[in-house]
């Protein structure tokens, strides 16, 4: 039986210091698509540089990016830990910029800290004072609201409320 579904694209948003909650992120949104999606004919798709993107000479690499898929998600994911990520022609990071362009645009993005430990020796103070400074600037300037997480569990639990919640309230397909 042939049926239409609903397809929402998902910008994954992160530095390359998130790894493992890309997985945590695969396995929601699967659980997702195979439940309260399944049932209410919707599929969520998840999109992000690392799998959408290809290379292309001639442009900046950020607006590259817009072009081949981010102007095409309907919201996002964005997560820090320790790195703010690298900076573009316009923002201190890619992600930072993502997170902007989306607001522009009226299209919603839900923000995640992350408070796991992590190996010091690991860690690049310059890039993790850009994070907390960002972190403020969303408390100060009243920009929204975050979750922080402490580890991978949490992250998973967050995840999946924030996403049926957002999907009910925005889709009507909670």
């Amino acid at each position: 039986m042939i049926k239409d579904v609903k397809i929402y694209n998902i910008l994954i948003s992160c530095a390359s210091d998130i790894k493992e909650e890309l997985d945590v992120i695969y396995d929601v949104v699967k659980y997702y698509n195979q439940t309260t999606g399944y049932t209410n004919f919707i599929k969520l798709n998840l999109m992000s540089w690392m799998e959408d993107s290809y290379p292309l000479y001639g442009a900046d690499p950020q607006e590259i990016l817009f072009e081949q898929f981010i102007n095409d998600c309907d919201f996002a994911i964005a997560i820090f830990w320790t790195k703010f990520g690298s900076s573009t022609a316009n923002f201190q990071s890619g992600v930072q910029e993502e997170i902007e362009n989306f607001y522009l645009n009226s299209k919603n993005v839900i923000i995640f800290f992350s408070d796991c430990p992590i190996s010091p020796s690991k860690i690049e103070i310059p890039q993790l004072e850009k994070v907390r400074n960002y972190k403020r600037e969303i408390e100060e300037k009243r920009k929204g609201l975050y979750y922080t997480y402490e580890n991978l569990k949490d992250f998973e639990c967050k995840l999946k409320y924030s996403i049926y919640m957002y999907m009910k309230k925005e889709y009507g397909c909670g």
